[in-house]
């Protein structure tokens, strides 16, 4: 277990610290000395697909299932913010796309790891029709999970892992939906914990959110990141008006915040 959850890290964040071990992925690239060792790809795509295929060859998740989000920068990859609590509730990779096409590192990448099952995470901007015409053909099954926006399709993957997945919880982690470096962080706490993770504004609550932390019955909310992130008056809404109890965590920078 304790194994499980510090590669928990990697899969989620897509860290490039693995085990050293063959695989089938084209343009691996390892490098391992007493000090470190590195799992890497050409570019975060092949780096996503590197990864997530080591973690199933090492058991460290199951191979029925794989999570599919955007991978480039647009929307700040908004709608895979979230994706690590259902990582977590499945016991799934997680695997980046491009918007428009499927490239040849996905397309290994599922081929390798064979599952009957693939999410994609947001609607038809994040992931084009296209990519999942492609992926109809790969797995038995392709469920599309999404909302409105990015805050409701954070909304909409936590409902989903209570509904279908009987997934109990009654925290959750509360960021700020353009800021991925804290979403990353709060990631892996995420995945191991099997704690939803919510978007807010900088300095709103969305209405989304708001009526999602009483739908599913959520009495705790972890900030995550500091005021200049999140601001005071979204943790004052949440605790005088939603009447949740609420943390923050935070360090001086992004960096500092990964380390609390």
């Amino acid at each position: 277990m304790k194994r499980f959850k510090q590669f928990a890290t990697v899969l989620v964040a897509l860290a490039l610290f693995s085990f050293m071990a063959e695989s089938s992925l084209p343009g691996l690239v390892i490098a391992e000395s007493d000090d470190e060792r590195r799992l890497a790809g050409s570019d975060r795509y092949e780096t996503a697909a590197v990864v997530a295929g080591r973690a199933v060859a090492e058991g460290l998740v199951k191979s029925d299932t794989v999570i599919i989000a955007r991978g480039d920068d647009h929307g700040e990859w908004a709608d895979g913010l979230a994706a690590s609590f259902l990582a977590g509730v499945t016991e799934a990779p997680i695997l980046l796309s491009r918007q428009d096409r499927m490239d040849s590192f996905l397309e290994d990448a599922i081929k390798e790891i064979g599952p009957q099952k693939a999410y994609i995470l947001g609607g038809y901007a994040a992931i084009s029709e296209a990519v999942e015409t492609e992926l109809d053909t790969l797995v038995d099954e392709v469920k599309r999970i999404e909302g409105e926006n990015r805050f409701d399709t954070a909304v909409k993957i936590a409902s989903y892992a209570k509904d279908e997945y009987g997934a109990s919880f009654n925290s959750a982690y509360l960021v700020q939906g353009g800021a991925p470096a804290d979403s990353l962080i709060a990631g892996s706490r995420a995945f191991g914990q099997k704690k939803p993770i919510l978007l807010t504004r900088e300095h709103s609550l969305p209405g989304e959110t708001r009526k999602a932390i009483d739908a599913l019955d959520i009495n705790k909310i972890t900030i995550v990141g500091g005021t200049g992130v999140v601001g005071d008056d979204v943790q004052s809404i949440l605790e005088n008006d939603v009447g949740v109890e609420v943390s923050r965590l935070a360090g001086g920078n992004r960096y500092e915040t990964g380390t609390v």
